[in-house]
């Protein structure tokens, strides 16, 4: 897996103490050091490019990605770590010796090792045997180890200035680095009276000393530093439109900026007439690869003074859709690197900016342009043009004939006014004007052809051969072409295409209808036919409000047989306010209308072919279907089959109503195999009353007692059997006794027989019978049982207050 890996880069300590009292040295330089090293299997899946032929991975790492560098430097630490003498950064290779014989082992060591490891090296670029080497920004010889003032060459040779604004510009810069330089402002001050309001510009001998004094300042010791690894670094860039320049700067704890180095270099004449996106941003390439040793490996700041280059080169954010394609090429040139990008204002990235506009005449002017010239990329307009029957000739001189782009022409050159001096015609361009440039007398825009109006309809017709439709042409168009306007032309210009017309696809669905929800159950029904499906036809039933489902087979499709299945759920469920159909014969028919009026049933008939209005029918059929040929192989049986169906789907809980169709439908659930498995509580109790019961019975026996039964009566508070008799029988076990004047409720536990002996039966008859006689007299309709009601009620005011002695059972 392609992990980030931030391993450690060589140090000046660690180089220095293997190279000490060597009297010679050697360089060795790998060819094509990050692709000589395979990619495993797991790691391709990220490493895929497309292309017009097809999508490709690569087999080795491809240079573009920032953990290439780690990698690379582990991959030779391993390879090379227990070698005496040997240095190494990235793909160069350093080696020497006291003595030439010792020298010769150490090499022959080294290029054993990269040999059977199958590195290639790269023969132009092998010194051997050199009395002294540059490595890592130093010079090492046998004398030792010598900073190097190569890198500030720049800043050494800055030329005189030559007007107020480049005077300006170097003024800048010592100002940068003041806390560095004594007494400063005194000694410019000869030089900022060039710069007064009014003033003539002359440049005098007086003002070259003193210029040049101060270039020496800013590149002496006490100003410049040596590079340390330990410290954080960055690299500030600028362009300008002749120009550009670049300074690497160590940022100390103080947060003071020292520069470890510079370079800058004029510009090609294609490349002035870069926009001014891609001025800058060749700026930061130039600076990258110019201090390359500096850079690889370890993480670093990236300053510029133009704003939408930290969007497009951003670290964390991916690369904009519609870009150049020669920004998109510096991108991936940078993803090789461990950056954060910053936006500095104009006025604080001084250093560079003077680079890039004193650099010397014979500064280096080799394009920075590593993967493809600019003239490959005229060539892939040019031929655009060309199959476009649009030769790049006629191009140009129609662009030079349109009003609008000559003046495009001239400000771009001599520099743009104030946007309220601008014709309407110009203020696209006018928010373009860092993005434009000029090559080979045609007007760009992001690498696109501006193209003149006297050109657009017949471009226009090229894009649209073949009839592609706009999202197709302005594709095509965000790769060459670009004019105000032009997405608007490409939709109009489709849009009045007659064979495109006839032939467009079927316009977007319209919203889905939505059926109101009936306020019961079997209020609206949706109907359908399914099938043929498996030899027969499926009459298919569905109530709106429950989702509840009747489906009933049958060998034809008739009205008939619709007409008969409804009748059917009509006597078991009652009759429906109304029913939902398709457009189909059978239910258009004279016969199904009958008898939908005849029970007073209202027929709705959906859009001919346009089954989403039935939708709610359509989906069920759709489930059915499935469910039913998935059960194929569980249950053999047709009928079997379509049973378990319609019960596993009128049990299950609907998405739309979180219930199942039983329950709204029926009222309640309907019982599953999963309930008889819940324990029931109910059945349980029973059970262990019943076994209570059996415990208690074993040593219990019956006993009944009749209405003027003797019987003993004991209550808890007596201490023995009192002589009762038996009012009434209230319950299995449960009597009104009577003992003396007094009435008492009793259980059968607290009663026994008691034999009719003496004189206690006479008394107690004679008592039961005054009792009884007395309520007769005073009423003679009451029953016997409301004579013992009224008993109740009269013997208990006379106990209203219960003796302490009683407890109410």
């Amino acid at each position: 897996m392609l992990n980030n890996d931030p391993h450690p880069q060589p140090t000046f300590e660690e180089i220095a103490c293997k190279f000490t009292g060597f009297s010679e040295f050697s360089i060795i330089d790998l060819k094509d050091a990050f692709h000589q090293l395979p990619v495993d299997e797991e790691s391709k899946q990220y490493l895929i490019i497309a292309t017009h032929r097809g999508y490709f991975t690569y087999k080795t790492m491809p240079f573009g990605i920032k953990i290439a560098s780690a990698k690379f430097q582990k991959f030779m630490d391993t390879l090379l770590q227990d070698l005496e003498g040997v240095a190494w950064l990235q793909d160069d290779i350093a080696t020497g010796g006291k003595t030439r014989q010792e020298h010769i082992m150490r090499l022959r060591l080294v290029l054993n090792r990269l040999r059977d490891a199958g590195l290639k090296t790269q023969i132009d670029k092998i010194h051997l045997f050199q009395p002294s080497i540059k490595f890592l920004g130093y010079r090492w010889d046998k004398e030792g180890v010598h900073p190097t003032h190569e890198g500030v060459d720049a800043l050494r040779e800055l030329r005189s200035p030559k007007n107020v604004s480049e005077l300006r510009s170097f003024l800048g810069s010592i100002n940068y680095y003041s806390r560095f330089l004594k007494d400063l402002q005194s000694r410019c001050s000869i030089l900022n009276s060039l710069l007064q309001k009014n003033k003539k510009w002359e440049w005098t001998p007086e003002h070259e000393r003193v210029f040049q004094s101060l270039k020496g300042e800013i590149t002496a010791d006490k100003t410049i530093v040596h590079y340390d690894p330990n410290l954080p670094i960055i690299l500030s860039t600028d362009a300008s439109n002749t120009g550009i320049g670049a300074v690497i700067q160590h940022r100390y704890k103080d947060n003071s900026l020292r520069p470890i180095a510079a370079a800058s270099r004029a510009l090609t004449k294609a490349e002035q007439n870069f926009s001014t996106i891609d001025r800058e941003g060749l700026a930061i390439i130039f600076g990258v690869n110019k201090f390359f040793q500096y850079l690889c490996g370890r993480n670093f700041i990236i300053q510029t003074d133009h704003k939408p280059l930290e969007r497009i080169f951003g670290e964390n954010s991916s690369l904009p859709k519609i870009v150049a394609s020669r920004l998109s090429r510096w991108a991936l040139t940078l993803s090789n690197y461990d950056y954060t990008i910053e936006h500095i204002p104009g006025r604080e990235m001084c250093v560079p900016d003077c680079l890039s506009r004193l650099f010397k005449n014979n500064d280096c002017t080799k394009s920075e342009e590593p993967f493809q010239s600019y003239d490959s990329l005229n060539e892939i307009r040019t031929h655009f043009l060309h199959e476009s029957n649009l030769t790049n000739s006629r191009l140009k001189h129609l662009s030079w004939r349109d009003e609008t782009l000559k003046t495009i022409f001239q400000l771009h050159e001599r520099g743009w006014p104030p946007k309220r001096n601008l014709d309407d015609s110009i203020i696209p361009f006018y928010e373009k004007r860092d993005e434009l440039s000029i090559e080979n007398g045609v007007l760009l825009w992001q690498n696109r052809l501006v193209i003149p109006k006297s050109l657009q309809t017949c471009v226009l017709q090229k894009l649209h051969e073949g009839h592609p439709g706009i999202v197709a042409m302005k594709s095509l168009a965000r790769i060459y072409i670009w004019w105000p306007g032009i997405d608007r032309q490409i939709e109009t210009y489709v849009g009045q295409c007659s064979d495109c017309q006839k032939s467009q696809s079927d316009s977007p669905e319209t919203p889905l209808y939505l059926w109101n929800t009936p306020d019961s159950s079997w209020d609206r029904l949706h109907i359908d036919f399914l099938g043929p499906f498996e030899g027969k036809m499926w009459f298919v039933v569905i109530d709106a409000f429950s989702r509840w489902l009747e489906i009933f087979p049958m060998t034809t499709a008739t009205t008939e047989n619709a007409v008969v299945s409804l009748r059917s759920l009509f006597s078991k469920y009652g009759i429906c306010k109304s029913i939902v159909s398709d457009n189909g014969p059978q239910f258009r028919s004279t016969h199904f209308k009958q008898f939908c009026h005849s029970n007073g049933v209202k027929l709705i008939l959906t859009t001919p072919y346009h089954s989403r209005t039935n939708g709610r029918v359509e989906r069920v059929i759709r489930t059915f279907k499935n469910r039913y040929l998935r059960s194929k192989t569980q249950f053999p049986d047709p009928t079997h089959r379509m049973q378990v169906v319609l019960f596993t789907y009128r049990t299950t809980p609907h998405s739309s109503t979180g219930k199942s169709p039983a329950e709204l439908f029926l009222g309640r659930k309907l019982t599953t195999v999963f309930d008889r498995m819940k324990p029931d509580t109910r059945e349980k109790m029973d059970r262990m009353a019943f076994k209570s019961k059996m415990y208690h019975d074993r040593s219990s026996q019956n006993r009944d007692f009749n209405v003027g039964d003797l019987v003993w009566f004991k209550r808890k508070v007596d201490s023995e059997w009192i002589p009762a008799s038996v009012l009434e029988k209230t319950g299995d076990l449960s009597y009104h006794v009577k003992v003396g004047e007094d009435m008492y409720r009793a259980h059968a536990d607290q009663m026994r027989s008691r034999l009719q002996t003496g004189e206690d039966d006479q008394t107690a008859t004679e008592n039961d019978s005054r009792f009884t006689r007395d309520f007769i007299n005073s009423d003679p309709h009451i029953s016997s049982r409301e004579i013992s009601t009224q008993r109740d009620i009269r013997r208990s005011s006379r106990h209203r207050q219960q003796p302490a002695r009683l407890e109410y059972r």
